[in-house]
């Protein structure tokens, strides 16, 4: 084969891959589409899995938590907040004189916004940590700790 033929198919196959790997990285950045992925917003949940709950407590949990996701999911803006929210910031950005105000004023929306779901999750963890008997109250402790040790 001449060089010129190898190296069009290099770039063939070079080009086919890069089309069939890229929808798969850009499908897992930024989105939550499956349980494994959401889990991880809720770290005393990975640790409550070691703390040896009774049935009881393991369905109160996934009671709390259950909630706690769908008041998450009918508070997430939809996609016209989004894209207002969007132009907004775009058009605080390519304006002829920057307005300090308005800008300040954005943020500031944002800040309340994560103000109300940062509160949320802690009431979440509260309900969930007062699930646990003193006890398991105390291995959950000496886990936290441990974990804080090995980073």
């Amino acid at each position: 084969m001449k060089n010129s033929t190898k190296a069009k198919l290099t770039a063939l196959f070079l080009a086919f891959g890069a089309t069939s790997i890229a929808p798969t990285v850009m499908a897992g950045q930024g989105h939550n589409h499956g349980y494994e992925h959401s889990r991880h917003k809720i770290p005393m949940m990975k640790m409550m899995r070691k703390l040896d709950l009774s049935d009881s407590q393991k369905q109160q949990a996934r009671d709390l938590v259950k909630t706690y996701r769908q008041s998450q999911k009918q508070e997430q803006a939809s996609r016209s907040d989004r894209q207002a929210h969007f132009k907004q910031a775009q058009a605080l950005i390519k304006a002829d004189n920057f307005d300090e105000q308005a800008a300040r004023d954005f943020v500031s929306s944002n800040k309340d916004k994560r103000t109300e779901r940062a509160v949320q999750r802690l009431k979440l963890q509260h309900s969930l940590y007062q699930l646990l008997t003193p006890e398991q109250q105390t291995k959950a402790e000496e886990l936290k700790a441990n974990y804080k040790q090995k980073r």
